[in-house]
Protein backbone atom coordinates (compact mmCIF):
# COMPACT_ATOMS: atom_id res chain seq x y z
CA UNK A 1 0.00 0.00 0.00
CA UNK A 2 1.78 3.23 -1.21
CA UNK A 3 2.60 5.71 1.84
CA UNK A 4 0.51 8.64 1.28
CA UNK A 5 2.28 10.60 3.34
CA UNK A 6 4.82 11.03 0.35
CA UNK A 7 2.95 11.69 -2.30
CA UNK A 8 2.39 16.17 -2.45
CA UNK A 9 -1.46 17.51 -2.82
CA UNK A 10 -0.21 18.47 -6.25
CA UNK A 11 0.77 14.95 -7.29
CA UNK A 12 -2.39 13.27 -5.82
CA UNK A 13 -4.32 15.92 -7.51
CA UNK A 14 -2.29 15.22 -10.98
CA UNK A 15 -3.50 11.21 -10.20
CA UNK A 16 -6.79 11.50 -9.99
CA UNK A 17 -7.28 14.61 -12.65
CA UNK A 18 -5.91 11.68 -14.62
CA UNK A 19 -7.44 8.59 -13.47
CA UNK A 20 -10.59 11.07 -14.19
CA UNK A 21 -9.47 11.49 -17.74
CA UNK A 22 -9.23 8.18 -18.27
CA UNK A 23 -12.31 7.17 -17.21
CA UNK A 24 -13.84 9.59 -19.00
CA UNK A 25 -11.98 8.07 -22.25
CA UNK A 26 -13.05 4.93 -21.07
CA UNK A 27 -16.63 5.73 -21.01
CA UNK A 28 -16.40 7.25 -24.42
CA UNK A 29 -14.37 4.17 -26.13
CA UNK A 30 -17.30 2.16 -23.74
CA UNK A 31 -20.05 3.97 -25.79
CA UNK A 32 -18.42 3.77 -29.28
CA UNK A 33 -18.08 0.34 -28.37
CA UNK A 34 -21.66 -0.57 -27.61
CA UNK A 35 -22.45 1.40 -30.20
CA UNK A 36 -20.36 0.07 -32.88
CA UNK A 37 -21.90 -1.69 -35.98
CA UNK A 38 -20.79 -4.22 -38.01
CA UNK A 39 -17.49 -4.10 -40.10
CA UNK A 40 -17.07 -0.88 -38.43
CA UNK A 41 -14.37 0.88 -35.97
CA UNK A 42 -11.55 2.53 -37.39
CA UNK A 43 -10.30 -1.08 -38.66
CA UNK A 44 -13.29 -2.02 -40.51
CA UNK A 45 -13.48 -4.75 -38.47
CA UNK A 46 -16.17 -4.32 -36.25
CA UNK A 47 -13.83 -4.18 -33.36
CA UNK A 48 -13.46 -1.07 -31.32
CA UNK A 49 -10.38 0.41 -29.08
CA UNK A 50 -11.19 0.22 -25.11
CA UNK A 51 -8.49 1.12 -22.96
CA UNK A 52 -7.76 -0.26 -19.43
CA UNK A 53 -6.56 1.88 -16.24
CA UNK A 54 -3.35 1.09 -17.10
CA UNK A 55 -3.38 2.79 -20.08
CA UNK A 56 -3.36 -0.55 -22.28
CA UNK A 57 -5.88 0.08 -25.19
CA UNK A 58 -7.19 -3.26 -26.92
CA UNK A 59 -9.53 -3.43 -29.87
CA UNK A 60 -12.66 -5.79 -29.16
CA UNK A 61 -15.77 -7.06 -30.99
CA UNK A 62 -18.56 -4.45 -30.50
CA UNK A 63 -21.43 -6.62 -29.69
CA UNK A 64 -23.13 -6.29 -33.43
CA UNK A 65 -19.68 -7.53 -34.53
CA UNK A 66 -19.98 -10.21 -32.08
CA UNK A 67 -23.80 -10.95 -33.04
CA UNK A 68 -23.20 -11.00 -36.71
CA UNK A 69 -20.34 -13.53 -36.20
CA UNK A 70 -22.15 -15.64 -34.02
CA UNK A 71 -25.53 -15.39 -36.52
CA UNK A 72 -22.79 -16.59 -39.04
CA UNK A 73 -21.82 -19.39 -37.34
CA UNK A 74 -25.14 -20.40 -36.41
CA UNK A 75 -26.41 -19.95 -40.03
CA UNK A 76 -23.22 -22.14 -40.82
CA UNK A 77 -24.27 -24.03 -38.44
CA UNK A 78 -28.03 -24.42 -39.66
CA UNK A 79 -26.87 -24.77 -43.21
CA UNK A 80 -24.33 -27.46 -42.21
CA UNK A 81 -27.03 -29.37 -40.20
CA UNK A 82 -29.12 -29.03 -43.32
CA UNK A 83 -26.60 -30.76 -45.46
CA UNK A 84 -25.86 -33.33 -42.64
CA UNK A 85 -29.93 -33.89 -42.54
CA UNK A 86 -29.44 -34.19 -46.42
CA UNK A 87 -26.41 -36.29 -46.64
CA UNK A 88 -28.14 -38.73 -43.76
CA UNK A 89 -31.22 -38.76 -46.42
CA UNK A 90 -28.82 -40.14 -49.24
CA UNK A 91 -26.93 -42.29 -46.61
CA UNK A 92 -30.56 -43.90 -46.04
CA UNK A 93 -31.44 -44.11 -49.89
CA UNK A 94 -27.79 -45.55 -50.67
CA UNK A 95 -28.10 -47.86 -47.79
CA UNK A 96 -31.63 -49.11 -49.58
CA UNK A 97 -29.78 -49.54 -53.05
CA UNK A 98 -27.48 -51.79 -51.50
CA UNK A 99 -29.60 -53.29 -49.77
CA UNK A 100 -31.38 -53.70 -52.89
CA UNK A 101 -27.91 -54.30 -54.84
CA UNK A 102 -26.94 -56.87 -52.14
CA UNK A 103 -30.23 -58.57 -52.45
CA UNK A 104 -29.20 -58.50 -56.59
CA UNK A 105 -26.00 -59.57 -55.84
CA UNK A 106 -27.50 -62.28 -53.79
CA UNK A 107 -29.46 -63.35 -56.56
CA UNK A 108 -26.88 -62.94 -59.28
CA UNK A 109 -25.24 -65.76 -57.09
CA UNK A 110 -27.66 -68.03 -56.69
CA UNK A 111 -28.06 -67.71 -60.49
CA UNK A 112 -24.43 -67.97 -61.24
CA UNK A 113 -24.32 -70.89 -58.55
CA UNK A 114 -27.10 -72.82 -60.64
CA UNK A 115 -25.07 -71.60 -64.08
CA UNK A 116 -21.73 -73.42 -62.41
CA UNK A 117 -23.93 -76.32 -61.79
CA UNK A 118 -25.69 -76.32 -65.36
CA UNK A 119 -22.21 -75.99 -66.88
CA UNK A 120 -20.81 -78.56 -65.02
CA UNK A 121 -23.48 -80.65 -65.90
CA UNK A 122 -22.85 -79.75 -69.82
CA UNK A 123 -19.23 -80.43 -69.29
CA UNK A 124 -20.18 -84.18 -67.92
CA UNK A 125 -22.43 -84.53 -71.26
CA UNK A 126 -19.80 -83.28 -73.60
CA UNK A 127 -17.14 -85.40 -72.23
CA UNK A 128 -19.82 -88.42 -72.62
CA UNK A 129 -20.39 -87.52 -75.94
CA UNK A 130 -16.59 -87.02 -76.60
CA UNK A 131 -16.21 -90.54 -75.77
CA UNK A 132 -18.78 -91.50 -78.17
CA UNK A 133 -17.83 -89.60 -80.88
CA UNK A 134 -14.24 -91.74 -80.49
CA UNK A 135 -15.98 -94.70 -79.62
CA UNK A 136 -17.94 -93.92 -83.41
CA UNK A 137 -15.02 -93.10 -84.90
CA UNK A 138 -13.34 -95.97 -84.18
CA UNK A 139 -16.52 -97.84 -85.70
CA UNK A 140 -16.52 -95.70 -88.48
CA UNK A 141 -13.21 -96.74 -89.03
CA UNK A 142 -13.25 -100.26 -88.89
CA UNK A 143 -16.35 -99.73 -91.11
CA UNK A 144 -14.57 -97.85 -93.85
CA UNK A 145 -11.95 -100.52 -93.68
CA UNK A 146 -14.49 -103.49 -94.10
CA UNK A 147 -15.93 -101.53 -96.91
CA UNK A 148 -12.72 -100.97 -98.75
CA UNK A 149 -11.73 -104.69 -97.99
CA UNK A 150 -15.46 -105.37 -99.60
CA UNK A 151 -14.62 -103.45 -102.65
CA UNK A 152 -11.73 -104.87 -103.15
CA UNK A 153 -13.06 -107.96 -103.25
CA UNK A 154 -16.14 -106.93 -105.73
CA UNK A 155 -13.52 -105.14 -107.99
CA UNK A 156 -11.57 -108.40 -107.98
CA UNK A 157 -14.79 -110.43 -108.61
CA UNK A 158 -15.90 -107.87 -111.14
CA UNK A 159 -12.35 -108.17 -112.79
CA UNK A 160 -13.50 -112.16 -112.51
CA UNK A 161 -16.42 -111.88 -114.25
CA UNK A 162 -15.03 -109.73 -116.69
CA UNK A 163 -12.51 -112.29 -117.41
CA UNK A 164 -15.39 -114.68 -117.34
CA UNK A 165 -16.91 -113.19 -119.27
CA UNK A 166 -14.33 -112.40 -122.23
CA UNK A 167 -13.86 -116.14 -121.95
CA UNK A 168 -17.57 -116.72 -122.53
CA UNK A 169 -17.55 -114.85 -125.52
CA UNK A 170 -14.49 -116.35 -126.72
CA UNK A 171 -16.03 -119.53 -126.68
CA UNK A 172 -19.35 -118.61 -128.24
CA UNK A 173 -17.07 -117.02 -131.15
CA UNK A 174 -15.27 -120.51 -131.17
CA UNK A 175 -18.49 -122.49 -131.04
CA UNK A 176 -19.35 -120.00 -133.58
CA UNK A 177 -17.02 -120.84 -135.88
CA UNK A 178 -17.45 -124.59 -135.41
CA UNK A 179 -20.67 -124.18 -136.30
CA UNK A 180 -19.71 -122.95 -139.22
CA UNK A 181 -17.21 -124.73 -139.73
CA UNK A 182 -19.66 -128.12 -138.86
CA UNK A 183 -22.08 -126.54 -141.69
CA UNK A 184 -19.57 -126.19 -144.00
CA UNK A 185 -18.63 -130.32 -143.42
CA UNK A 186 -22.21 -130.85 -143.68
CA UNK A 187 -22.53 -129.17 -146.89
CA UNK A 188 -19.15 -130.67 -148.11
CA UNK A 189 -20.42 -133.52 -147.15
CA UNK A 190 -23.99 -133.29 -148.54
CA UNK A 191 -22.20 -132.42 -151.69
CA UNK A 192 -20.51 -135.06 -152.19
CA UNK A 193 -23.67 -137.28 -151.22
CA UNK A 194 -25.35 -135.55 -154.14
CA UNK A 195 -21.91 -136.00 -156.30
CA UNK A 196 -22.01 -139.69 -155.45
CA UNK A 197 -25.54 -140.00 -156.16
CA UNK A 198 -25.34 -138.19 -159.61
CA UNK A 199 -21.84 -140.62 -160.36
CA UNK A 200 -24.11 -143.52 -159.11
CA UNK A 201 -27.13 -142.66 -161.71
CA UNK A 202 -24.80 -142.10 -164.20
CA UNK A 203 -23.09 -145.18 -163.67
CA UNK A 204 -26.30 -146.72 -163.47
CA UNK A 205 -27.76 -145.71 -166.40
CA UNK A 206 -24.82 -147.35 -168.92
CA UNK A 207 -24.46 -150.17 -170.89
CA UNK A 208 -21.42 -151.58 -168.88
CA UNK A 209 -22.05 -154.32 -166.91
CA UNK A 210 -21.21 -153.91 -163.22
CA UNK A 211 -18.27 -155.87 -162.28
CA UNK A 212 -15.72 -156.36 -159.10
CA UNK A 213 -12.19 -157.08 -159.53
CA UNK A 214 -11.73 -160.26 -157.85
CA UNK A 215 -7.95 -160.53 -158.64
CA UNK A 216 -5.61 -157.69 -159.18
CA UNK A 217 -4.92 -158.37 -163.30
CA UNK A 218 -1.41 -157.30 -162.22
CA UNK A 219 -0.93 -160.40 -160.25
CA UNK A 220 -1.68 -162.94 -163.18
CA UNK A 221 -5.45 -162.83 -162.16
CA UNK A 222 -8.52 -161.56 -164.23
CA UNK A 223 -11.67 -159.23 -163.61
CA UNK A 224 -14.88 -160.92 -163.53
CA UNK A 225 -17.80 -159.50 -163.42
CA UNK A 226 -20.74 -160.15 -161.08
CA UNK A 227 -24.03 -158.44 -159.97
CA UNK A 228 -23.50 -155.46 -158.10
CA UNK A 229 -25.23 -156.79 -155.11
CA UNK A 230 -23.01 -159.94 -155.03
CA UNK A 231 -21.57 -160.92 -151.48
CA UNK A 232 -18.48 -161.31 -151.10
CA UNK A 233 -16.14 -161.77 -147.36
CA UNK A 234 -15.24 -158.69 -147.97
CA UNK A 235 -18.87 -157.51 -147.51
CA UNK A 236 -21.68 -156.25 -149.45
CA UNK A 237 -20.47 -154.26 -152.52
CA UNK A 238 -22.82 -151.16 -154.15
Amino acid sequence: MPVLSNITTATLAQKISDMVDSWRTFMVQLRAWLAGTVNGGPNNDGTYPLTDDLGNTYNVKCPAQMQADVDTVVGNATTQATNAAASATAAAASATSAASSASAAATSATGAASSATTAATNASLAATYRTDAGNSATAAAASAAAAAASATATSTDATNAHADRLACDADATATAADKVSCDADAATASSAASSAAATWAAISGTSYVQTVILVDPLDGGSITTAPADAIFDCGTLP
